[in-house]
């Protein structure tokens, strides 16, 4: 061997064709990506109708042929049905529930019955008004035949 030559052992040359091996996979991997990348972002921006679409809006919208046809529609829910039309209804006597006959929501007709009303106390009231008013027909009937008669007779008795 020449002191002024350099021979290059066979593990350097090996170590150098591994290195720009290395360099070689790493420049190819990278290009493939960048290829794909700007790939995607050119499909992403299609002209649709005239108008680019921005990718980074969101979702991109798709196409769907329309046919003729009717309108369905399915709601999917839970919770309770309402009723709009609905009657508030009263008592024309102020008096203590004692059965309810129908629930809520339940569609009825006319003449179902829909409570039961403690009477006890209205009972005492229309026999209390009877007695009042066969008391006044009573007194009616005596005032009717005093206005027949000619004669007047006197309520209290003395001098």
């Amino acid at each position: 061997m020449n002191n002024g030559e350099q021979t290059a052992s066979p593990n350097k040359i090996k170590a150098l064709w591994q290195r720009r091996k290395k360099r070689i996979i790493v420049i190819g991997v990278l290009v493939l990506i960048l290829l794909l990348l700007v790939l995607k972002v050119r499909s992403c921006t299609q002209n649709i109708g005239g108008e680019m679409i921005d990718p980074s809006a969101g979702m991109m919208p798709s196409t769907v042929m329309v046919d003729r046809g009717d309108v369905q529609r399915v709601i999917y829910a839970t919770g309770s049905v309402m009723e709009n039309n609905t009657e508030e209804i009263t008592a024309e006597v102020s008096d203590k529930v004692t059965a309810i006959h129908v629930y809520e929501g339940q569609e009825v007709t006319v003449g179902d019955s829909l409570y039961t009303i403690d009477d006890s106390e209205a009972g005492l009231v229309i026999r209390k008004d009877r007695l009042v008013w066969q008391k006044k027909q009573k007194d009616l009937t005596e005032q009717i035949a005093a206005l027949k008669s000619n004669e007047i007779y006197s309520e209290v008795g003395g001098v």
